[in-house]
C-alpha cells in the first residue's frame, strides 16, 4: 500500500457455517506493533477493506467489514507474526538495538539505535 503505514493482505478463503461452505475473498490491512521485551511483531488496528463471499447478500458482508475488524484483532493480535532470533551475537544485537517496525510508504522499515 504505497503511501501507508499499514500492511495488506489478500486471500482466498472458505466460509463453513455448519454443513455450507461459501467460498470468497478478503482483503484486511494492518498497522505493525513491535513489543520489545518479547521481540515480538503483531498486528493492530485491523480493518478490512474489502470481503467477498459467493451468495452471500452484501447487506450480510457489510456486517463482516463492520464487526470482523474486532473478532480478529481478538484471533491477532496476541499472535506474534514475527519473531526475532535471540541465537548467537547477531540476534541478540538485532534484539538489543531494535527499537520500532513501521511501514512507510508500502515497504516495512525497522528502526534501530546504536548501542554503545
Amino acid at each position: 500500500m504505497p503511501n501507508s503505514d499499514r500492511v495488506q493482505i489478500a486471500s482466498a478463503m472458505r466460509a463453513s457455517l455448519g454443513p455450507i461452505e461459501l467460498p470468497g475473498k478478503v482483503a484486511f490491512s494492518a498497522r505493525l506493533r513491535y513489543d520489545a521485551p518479547s521481540a515480538s511483531v503483531f498486528l493492530a488496528d485491523i480493518a478490512i477493506p474489502d470481503a467477498q463471499l459467493e451468495g452471500v447478500p452484501k447487506e450480510a458482508i457489510d456486517l463482516v467489514r463492520q464487526h470482523g475488524p474486532l473478532i480478529a484483532s481478538a484471533a491477532l493480535s496476541q499472535t506474534p507474526i514475527f519473531k526475532l532470533s535471540d541465537a548467537g551475537a547477531v540476534g541478540d544485537l538485532a534484539r538489543r538495538g531494535l527499537t520500532n517496525i513501521g511501514v512507510v510508504d508500502g515497504k516495512v522499515r525497522l528502526t534501530f539505535r546504536l548501542l554503545s
